[in-house]
């Protein structure tokens, strides 16, 4: 459904809006520079209660990924040493032929590494640990331990 013109306005409008990053557990408070509706800045909050004007530099940064030239937009796939661009329904058809090859040799093949932001969603944790119960392997990984580890210790 298209915008109203009041949402047009509004989209079109500089603003700083208060968000938080999504890159890992940390969750640490932003404040969004936003420009006809993308986001040009974004800041530590000094205001939020749980990272007090603290980011990281990733967090920092992330808006750039978006407008980056070596976003994958579309699926590659190697071939020898380079790259060729392929449709999904070829994409999806030969990841379903290997993945079902390797699990003919054996399920504990497959391992699924769940990156920070999937965590974000209340579904795909779900959804992933099922695929690969359904694929029957034990092998699910997170970075949760990799990158946060430290707000899951005590202040003793």
């Amino acid at each position: 459904m298209p915008f109203s013109r009041q949402e047009r306005e509004y989209h079109r409008m500089s603003r700083r809006q208060h968000t938080f990053c999504r890159i890992c557990e940390a969750s640490c408070g932003l404040i969004a520079t936003v420009e006809d509706g993308r986001v040009v800045q974004l800041e530590p909050n000094s205001e939020h209660i749980g990272t007090q004007g603290f980011a990281c530099v990733k967090g920092l940064n992330q808006h750039h990924m978006y407008d980056s030239p070596d976003r994958l937009r579309h699926p590659l796939k190697r071939i020898g040493r380079e790259w060729h661009r392929v449709s999904w329904e070829q994409a999806l058809a030969e990841i379903g032929e290997k993945v079902a090859e390797l699990r003919g040799e054996s399920p504990h093949s497959l391992a699924m590494y769940v990156g920070t932001a999937a965590g974000f969603g209340v579904l795909h944790p779900i959804f992933a640990q099922g695929f690969m119960q359904g694929i029957g392997s034990r092998n699910i990984f997170s970075s949760a331990t990799q990158d946060c580890a430290n707000r899951f210790g005590s202040n003793a």
